[in-house]
């Protein structure tokens, strides 16, 4: 009886620990995409800056960076609206 008694403790001990260490795995899965998420977009941004400078060459004012914001903002809106289809697609969703 005695060792029953004092595995129970043991066990919701390891039980805690599994369950804090599987939170702690997903946060820093989560954290890790975020930061590839970030570095993806960091690319792109430099990408799509390259490409409007070799159209508007001499656009480098006020003008030039709002048109730039408003074209990346179409894209962005169009491309969340299509990834958001496809995953309620994936889902079974309609």
């Amino acid at each position: 009886m005695e060792n029953q008694d004092e595995q129970q403790p043991k066990k919701k001990i390891t039980k805690r620990v599994t369950g804090l260490t599987r939170e702690v795995s997903a946060q820093i899965l989560n954290l890790a995409t975020s930061s590839l998420g970030l570095v993806a977009a960091l690319a792109w941004n430099d990408a799509v800056q390259a490409i409007f400078k070799e159209y508007f060459p001499t656009g480098s004012g006020v003008a030039a960076k709002i048109v730039y914001a408003l074209v990346v903002s179409v894209l962005i809106v169009i491309i969340t609206i299509n990834l958001t289809k496809l995953s309620r697609i994936a889902k079974g969703d309609k």
